[in-house]
């Protein structure tokens, strides 16, 4: 007798266990929310472009739209129609902007959007969520660099003969470089040439062209600029 007592009491337990299973499924989250910042690291505070995906993940149609929150806690108004996309089962929804990203968000090390709308549960009952939607930023060391590199075709030229030099400046630093200036010999071009605006990665080309005299052409250039970090 006390091992049949036993036994139901073991089948009344894994029965409340399923049925406790079958509740958190029902209330398992179908949206899945997903961002990327470009560039996702700054030497200093500046604008970074955002990219955010919001899917329906579950097999059921949204009821109410997911309304989409910047930092600020501000609607982000031209995601959707005034901030807010209605997801059917599957569906996603992407939303691409900029982001001011300030002091306080790089020493934090995170952007943080939100995402808000409604689930129902099997009773019907509303139940308002709330999600955050994440991505790391980075404080990125201030670094000055250039790559400079020259090509003289020909490099043999008769009298007459058209000389082309060609300069390709590369800003191999982490931070914008200003007034960069190039400066030849004057017996291959008189005037300065000037870049107003170099970014990080970015490269700038420089070309003068030149008729072969009857003297040799010697080419060696000054190249000077400003720096971001510097105060």
């Amino acid at each position: 007798m006390t091992k049949r007592k036993g036994l139901i009491l073991c089948l009344v337990v894994a029965a409340l266990m399923l049925l406790a299973g079958a509740a958190v499924a029902s209330e398992v989250d179908p949206i899945v929310c997903s961002m990327e910042l470009d560039p996702n690291k700054l030497a200093a505070p500046g604008t970074v472009n955002v990219t955010i995906t919001i899917s329906n993940s579950g097999n059921t149609d949204m009821k109410d739209p997911v309304v989409l929150y910047d930092p600020a806690a501000q609607i982000v108004s031209d995601f959707g129609t005034n901030g807010a996309v209605l997801l059917k089962a599957g569906e996603s929804a992407t939303w691409t902007g900029t982001y001011d990203v300030n002091d306080r968000t790089l020493e934090n090390g995170a952007v943080v959007y939100f995402v808000k709308y409604t689930l129902y549960k099997d009773s019907g009952e509303a139940v308002d969520q709330s999600q955050p939607i994440r991505a790391a930023i980075s404080l990125q060391t201030a670094e000055t660099d250039m790559d400079v590199k020259r090509t003289i075709s020909p490099t043999v030229a008769g009298e007459g003969q058209e000389v082309v030099v060609r300069y390709d400046i590369t800003n191999s630093g982490t931070v914008s470089l200003t007034d960069v200036t190039i400066e030849e010999n004057q017996d291959i071009h008189k005037e300065k040439q000037t870049i107003p605006l170099l970014e990080p990665g970015k490269t700038a080309e420089v070309r003068y062209t030149v008729t072969m005299g009857k003297e040799d052409l010697t080419s060696g250039a000054t190249i000077t600029y400003k720096s971001e970090s510097e105060s």
